[in-house]
């Protein structure tokens, strides 16, 4: 049986990169990149929830394990394409919906199955 080390050598050895080739947009599907594309701008320009759920301050919940919850104010709601979310005060959880924009002061979302 061959050595990871050894296999990697006869693999390599047997192979070679392919030559780097220009070709419009509409006939590079089936192809792979020759290099990493950069977006120059975050899109969208802010930071979004990824799940239906809570946002909150991290903060408020340390120390907090299924049998011993807590129990936080709601304050308010993100949307996607809605209205700007209120500020995400202290003991307070906003209620926000995949896709909206992240509340000023949240840094964590509570995924709403893990919300009592």
């Amino acid at each position: 049986m061959r050595s990871i080390d050894e296999a990697l050598r006869v693999i390599l050895e047997a192979v070679a990169p392919l030559e780097i080739e220009r070709v419009p947009l509409r006939l590079a599907r089936g192809r792979v990149l020759a290099r990493d594309v950069l977006a120059r701008h975050d899109a969208p320009p802010f930071d979004v929830g990824v799940m239906d759920g809570w946002a909150v301050r991290a903060s408020c919940l340390e120390g907090v394990v299924p049998r011993a919850p807590r129990h936080l104010r709601r304050g308010g709601e993100s949307r996607a394409g809605g209205p700007p979310p209120p500020t995400c005060e202290a003991g307070e959880a906003v209620r926000i919906f995949t896709g909206a924009v992240l509340p000023p002061r949240a840094d964590a979302v509570v995924m709403q199955e893990d919300a009592v």
